[in-house]
């Protein structure tokens, strides 16, 4: 992930974290005043060699610390993730579960499966479909739009340079040159995160996000 979407990440599991505390809502109950709530977060990425989730708990009237849980069993699709040691965890991109075995498609259906104490945990995120073709013309770069899409980031050169509702973006203030261009198309998930206040998004049992893009990325020449 680049710096924005890890900052992204983290911000917006706080904010379910307050929203989530603050409100009651029904599906999710508290046993007792001192109920631990959990939270998770995962942004599902098309293509990528790694799959990443960020599952927290935090415990109400006991110093209301945070913490990592790492005793679950965490799958998706039926392809496990593996808790990574406490020690490893780098908080510029916090995430404590793992796996290089489940390979992402666009346009499939991801379905999460947890199992934390007496908990089941589930979610499901439906891929955004392809965004091919794109096309440079006109110091303008276009890309196929699709129902399935619900937001898009342009970055260059690793560097995040916007987050549009549109299938294309202009490029004419850029100097020439040589540059990596990603594009990422998000679910609806991630765009209910950024536009809603609630605390439980794709997920059932726990407070959250679970989210999935598509990516599309290449070697382009800006002239």
């Amino acid at each position: 992930m680049h710096g924005y979407y890890e900052k992204s990440f983290l911000f917006i599991l706080s904010v379910f974290l307050l929203v989530g505390w603050v409100s009651c809502e029904t599906r999710i109950p508290a046993r007792d005043a001192t109920a631990e709530r959990v939270a998770i977060s995962s942004i599902l990425i098309a293509g990528a060699s790694e799959q990443h989730l960020l599952m927290t708990a935090i415990v109400k009237n006991i110093g209301d610390s945070l913490r990592y849980v790492q005793d679950a069993h965490v799958e998706v699709n039926g392809f496990p993730f593996t808790p990574i040691s406490l020690d490893r965890i780098n908080p510029q991109n916090p995430h404590n579960w793992v796996t290089t075995d489940l390979k992402i498609e666009c346009g499939q259906i991801c379905s999460l499966r947890v199992l934390y104490k007496e908990r089941i945990i589930r979610g499901q995120t439906i891929v955004p479909s392809s965004l091919e073709p794109v096309t440079i013309k006109n110091d303008t770069i276009r890309w196929h739009h699709d129902p399935s899409h619900f937001g898009y980031s342009v970055s260059l050169n690793e560097a995040h340079v916007s987050h549009i509702g549109e299938a294309y973006f202009g490029i004419r203030y850029f100097p020439p040159g040589r540059y990596r261009l990603q594009i990422r198309a998000y679910d609806q998930n991630y765009e209910r995160a950024l536009t809603t206040a609630s605390g439980s998004i794709g997920l059932e049992g726990a407070y959250g996000l679970f989210a999935s893009a598509c990516v599309w990325q290449d070697s382009v020449d800006l002239r």
